[in-house]
């Protein structure tokens, strides 16, 4: 490679004008032998490859007889890159030798500073240090080494696909390069060094039996010299780079900016003492600026930041911001919109530009036939000239810039406001003319308006099902249209809009101003579908799913007026009314005084089979697919007085089923929502209810000492009942009307075949001496022991269950021995206080639900305190399941909107739950104890 005769004296030119400080790198350089693959594009363009701490390519080109380099190094250009390769290329002139540094000459070589390359392959030299020659599984990775070597030596970057073998990549074609030396290797043993080095970066170990033989402490020496010269040429571009923006300087002030609305384009004024003064920022001085802003360090006030951005926006070169380009619209915008640069405004004179009252508008000459021309002038108020104008945006409104004035003014619409536009009449008096007339607030003139009429876009959905012929499950497929009558083309509806339909032509052209808002809310309505976009076929298409049908009647329902949709008649059965269902119970006798109530349906659509009556029962009001005849749903012709009665009976109608609801006996006995059930079936209730009432009034036992008042006997036949019956309960009488006493009698009548085991009382700490004190007054046969404080481990409890009848715990001592209380089993199980389980998540709680017991009892004064879910969490103590799950619970009770939810909570724990206030204890309380409970729940906030 050598360069042209006519082109040396030039080239050494170029090389004088480098910095003697890049001139001695750039020769270093090129005396190592730095410079390679050096070629011509043509005699006026060169490429070269030098090798610095990376390769970097360098581009040297001739324009008018001056050199310019380029490279990619973090200088860019005329660096000690682009030196060593105009070195080189020198070089090649003739004999003259290439000058250095300092002016002199020097020839130089490519491998002036390396030894002989050995010839000794890798595998041979890997053979010698193992001793022996390489396995099968060993000879892969070895001659990919030598391959590198041989095949890549000079060239020093490599892509990642030739290292397949040694990396254990799976990425076979993977052409990222990797640089793996500084400079050629001199053998295959130093490529291999070179090598392990890379593959440490990449956190890959090499082949084990390459590793044995590879010592890490020979590597690090190996490649410290390299590392080191990257290093340090590193931090030599760093420091560099930021010495240069540390040298440029500026910025460093506060700086107060204002424009000034000049004949030639806005110009900057710049303040740094506070805006006492102001001068005008020229070339230079917009170009450092602009530097120190690139930099971090241009310092502005808030208003002078909003300025600053829009000269950048509107691309203002040498710091003027120019009328007439066309970045210059957005810009100009952006200050003139602003309430907060109104003062940093100024005309010519320095003045913030005013503000005029009146409105400029769009003066109208008609045409008189069609080969006549509108004229459109624009003029104040009065029909004379305004001022001249420097410039004027477009908007709403636009606004005309004068040299100390700004008007609003109607929009552009592409018209010049400095001149008379006319335009030709078959061009305005278009459906587009009578837009422009429209959009720039002039009436249309007599011609155009007697040809005008008003056409609104009427939009249409088309909707069918489709079964894809690759794919599981339907599709929604919807094409959309627009059309106005005869006035314009009809189009269609994209992911870009609206187009025309090319198969569409207009029957007489009309001039029409279109209602577009159905078109306007098009995008609107596809998105709250949630559409997606078939490109193949030019529709627009989604999944149907579960939620499908109420989905799309829903949306159907929201559509703004103007949009149509057709559906198919699979889809149009969405559009049918309910199927109207009247509601009776069938019961049946399921246990000891369960019974199960089935819900059974007359309709009077006689085409319905029993089996798609049960899927529109199960649905719960929602829709079903029923094959061919669509999608139907079911609603139940009930009263407000029909409603009322299922929620005493503690049902609802959203929540009727073909699932059987088992319900207590006392849960149907004496309720109107019996009426829905045949008369026999209300009979046999009513007379099992009666055998309930009649077998559970036991005589209070003789082991108690006490007389028992009504209502403390009421509430021990309560509790003898839920024996009984193998319930559990909850006992929620108020403080002081003697719910130990009661449970004390409850525990002395319990049959003398359970006594093998003790009971378990847990209660708050305070009280737990209270229960001795009570048992030991009341039922003195009944032993009753505490766990205290300084005994509480297995023993204690193991002796206490040993002689004891009632063993006595804290709720702290229930999460101590958890383990050895939730073993054994119980008698009978009281949680005293149950509001301290009231929270279901609580370890309290989940200990509580986990003991074995015959028998469980909650007493509490306040079984909800402050949310309905206390009482779920105690009722899942006392009697698990009655309500459901959670989930369940909270769905079906504790909805604020629902008013019945209360009474259908009240009917479902009423054989269960027993509760007295002091006021009531001497009136009439069967009927009062439900009311009171339907009143406490009510008040608590869900």
């Amino acid at each position: 490679m050598f360069i042209a005769p006519k082109l040396v004296d030039t080239a050494r030119a170029y090389l004088q004008s480098f910095s003697p400080k890049t001139a001695e790198k750039g020769a270093a350089l090129f005396a190592q032998g730095a410079v390679r693959n050096l070629e011509a594009a043509d005699e006026d363009i060169y490429f070269a490859s030098v090798q610095g701490s990376l390769p970097y390519e360098v581009t040297l080109t001739i324009e008018d007889g001056t050199w310019f380099g380029e490279c990619t190094c973090p200088v860019e250009a005329d660096c000690k890159h682009c030196y060593a390769a105009m070195a080189a290329l020198l070089e090649g002139a003739g004999p003259a030798t290439a000058p250095t540094a300092t002016g002199s000459t020097a020839k130089s070589s490519a491998k002036s500073t390396g030894a002989v390359p050995s010839k000794k392959s890798f595998t041979a030299i890997v053979e010698q240090k193992l001793g022996r020659k390489l396995e099968a599984g060993e000879k892969r990775p070895v001659s990919t080494v030598d391959e590198l070597y041989k095949n890549h030596g000079q060239s020093a970057r490599v892509a990642e696909y030739l290292l397949a073998p040694l990396l254990g990549s799976s990425r076979a074609w993977n052409y990222e390069m990797h640089q793996l030396w500084p400079s050629p290797p001199r053998d295959a043993w130093e490529a291999w060094l070179y090598i392990a080095h890379f593959l440490r970066g990449r956190k890959k170990n090499p082949p084990p039996f390459l590793a044995e033989i590879t010592p890490a402490a020979e590597v690090d020496a190996f490649v410290h010299e390299w590392q080191r010269r990257e290093a340090i040429e590193h931090w030599s571009q760093q420091l560099g780079q930021f010495a240069a923006r540390v040298e440029s300087g500026g910025g460093s002030v506060l700086t107060d900016l204002r424009a000034v609305f000049a004949e030639i384009g806005v110009r900057l004024e710049a303040s740094e003492d506070g805006g006492a003064s102001y001068d005008l920022v020229k070339k230079t001085h917009y170009a450092q600026m602009e530097r120190a802003f690139s930099y971090g360090r241009l310092q502005l006030t808030a208003p002078s930041a909003l300025i600053w951005s829009a000269f950048r926006t509107g691309l203002a070169k040498d710091g003027v911001l120019r009328y007439d380009t066309p970045t210059s619209a957005s810009a100009l915008n952006e200050l003139l919109r602003n309430p907060l640069l109104a003062e940093r405004m100024l005309g010519v004179r320095r003045d913030p530009l005013r503000r005029a009252d009146e409105r400029l508008q769009w003066k109208v000459e008609p045409a008189s036939a069609d080969t006549g021309d509108y004229s459109f002038t624009l003029v104040r108020a009065d029909g004379t000239a305004p001022p001249p104008a420097l410039f004027a945006v477009d908007g709403q409104p636009a606004l005309y810039v004068t040299i100390d004035t700004i008007y609003e003014a109607p929009p552009l619409g592409g018209l010049n406001v400095a001149e008379t536009n006319r335009v030709p009449a078959p061009a305005l008096e278009t459906n587009h003319g009578l837009t422009l007339l429209d959009a720039i607030g002039v009436e249309p003139p007599p011609r155009i308006a007697e040809r005008t009429q008003t056409v609104r876009a009427r939009v249409v959905f088309r909707c069918s099902v489709e079964t894809p012929e690759f794919g599981n499950g339907e599709m929604l497929k919807v094409t959309i249209t627009a059309d106005f009558g005869d006035a314009v083309v009809a189009q269609r509806f994209g992911p870009d809009g609206w187009h025309d339909l090319p198969s569409t032509k207009l029957v007489a052209p009309m001039l029409a101003r279109i209602d577009r808002s159905a078109c306007r809310a098009t995008p609107h309505a596809v998105e709250t579908l949630r559409m997606n976009w078939n490109m193949y076929r030019k529709l627009w298409e989604r999944q149907l799913g579960k939620k499908f049908p109420g989905e799309l009647v829903e949306w159907l329902n929201a559509l703004p007026a103007g949009i149509e949709v057709e559906l198919d008649p699979l889809l149009a059965t969405l559009r049918d009314a309910p199927i109207a269902a009247s509601v009776r119970l069938d019961v049946e006798e399921a246990g000891v005084d369960w019974f199960d109530l089935r819900v059974a349906l007359d309709v009077a659509d006689t085409t319905l089979t029993q089996d798609e009556l049960k899927l529109l029962l199960d649905a719960g009001g929602g829709y079903v697919r029923l094959g061919a005849k669509g999608w139907r749903r079911l609603e139940f012709n009930l009263s407000d007085e029909d409603e009322q009665n299922l929620a005493e009976l503690g049902l609802s109608a959203r929540e009727l089923s073909s699932e059987p609801q088992r319900l207590h006996a006392l849960q149907l006995a004496g309720k109107k929502g019996a009426r829905m059930m045949p008369e026999r079936h209300f009979a046999a209730i009513e007379r099992k209810v009666e055998e309930i009432q009649t077998r559970v009034a036991p005589p209070v036992p003789a082991a108690i000492h006490a007389d028992l008042r009504p209502y403390q006997v009421e509430g021990f036949h309560f509790l003898a009942y839920l024996t009984t019956n193998r319930f559990g309960g909850i006992l929620a009488d108020d403080m002081g009307l003697g719910k130990t006493l009661q449970a004390l009698a409850w525990l002395a009548w319990l049959p003398a075949e359970e006594k093998s085991q003790p009971s378990l009382v847990v209660c708050p700490k305070s009280v737990m001496g209270n229960w001795s004190a009570e048992a030991a007054h009341f039922c003195p046969t009944l032993r009753v022991r505490l766990l205290h404080k300084g005994a509480c481990d297995a023993a204690a409890l193991a002796a206490a269950r040993a002689e004891a009848d009632i063993v006595v715990a804290n709720y702290t001592q229930l999460r101590l021995l958890e383990e050895e209380l939730t073993a054994a089993p119980w008698r009978a199980v009281i949680l005293d206080e149950a509001q301290y389980i009231k929270n279901p998540e609580s370890q309290t709680a989940r200990i509580a639900l986990a003991l074995k017991a015959a028998h469980r009892l909650a007493l509490s004064g306040t079984p909800i305190e402050n949310r309905l879910l206390d009482l779920w969490s105690i009722m899942s103590f006392a009697m698990p399941g009655v309500l459901g799950n959670r989930a369940q619970f909270t769905k079906r009770f504790d909805q604020k909107n629902d008013p019945l939810a209360r009474l259908r909570l009240s009917a479902r724990v009423r054989p269960f739950l027993l509760r007295r206030t002091k006021n009531e204890v001497a009136k009439d309380l069967p009927d009062r104890i439900e009311e009171d409970l339907v009143c406490e729940m009510d008040g608590v906030q869900a």
